[in-house]
């Protein structure tokens, strides 16, 4: 008889989604780890239905911790009218450092203040923070698990800094 293999099964659900890509645009990206970072964001947003939210964060250094601080062509703030997000990551390119720690803890922070519900961090990262010494490697954790944010983890390139990806996802839910 045939078989039915769903490619995903969605939560049949009224409420919106809200979530950030975040996306590491460091110098250690650069080629083809970042080809697959924009290729694996764009078929994220390709599966949104209408009326779900998405924001950007694509860091490499500096990264600005006040959600109310964007920067141009690389943060876009929550918005339901996707194109902007599709030409941001299109044109996104690669270098510099990788402030990991204080890039996720923003993109938690651009949820205050908005509708609670079905929110989501998407971080596509070799998760390796660069300067070691720049930002907490637990902030990030303590403000996802206490904003019940969970972060799905897409690791990428040759140097994955696998256990430090793998709490990030682990223990925020």
């Amino acid at each position: 008889g045939a078989t039915f293999h769903p490619e995903f099964v969605q939560v049949e659900t009224e409420s919106p989604l809200w979530v950030t890509l975040v996306i590491d645009i460091s110098s250690s990206m650069q080629g083809q780890p970042l080809a697959d970072a924009r290729a694996a964001a764009a078929r994220f947003l390709d599966r949104l239905s209408p009326g779900d939210y998405a924001a950007l964060i694509a860091f490499s250094e500096p990264v600005d911790p006040d959600p109310s601080t964007l920067y141009t062509g690389r943060e876009l703030a929550f918005t339901s009218d996707l194109a902007p997000l599709y030409d941001t990551i299109e044109a996104l390119q690669s270098g510099g450092g990788t402030h990991l720690y204080n890039a996720v803890s923003k993109a938690v922070h651009f949820f205050a203040g908005e509708p609670t519900g079905h929110r989501a961090i998407l971080l596509l990262s070799d998760g390796r923070n660069d300067p070691p010494g720049v930002g907490d490697p637990e902030e990030p954790i303590r403000l996802a698990q206490d904003a019940h944010i969970p972060i799905y983890v897409i690791g990428l390139g040759d140097l994955i800094d696998e256990p430090y990806l793998r709490r990030l996802a682990d223990e925020s839910g």
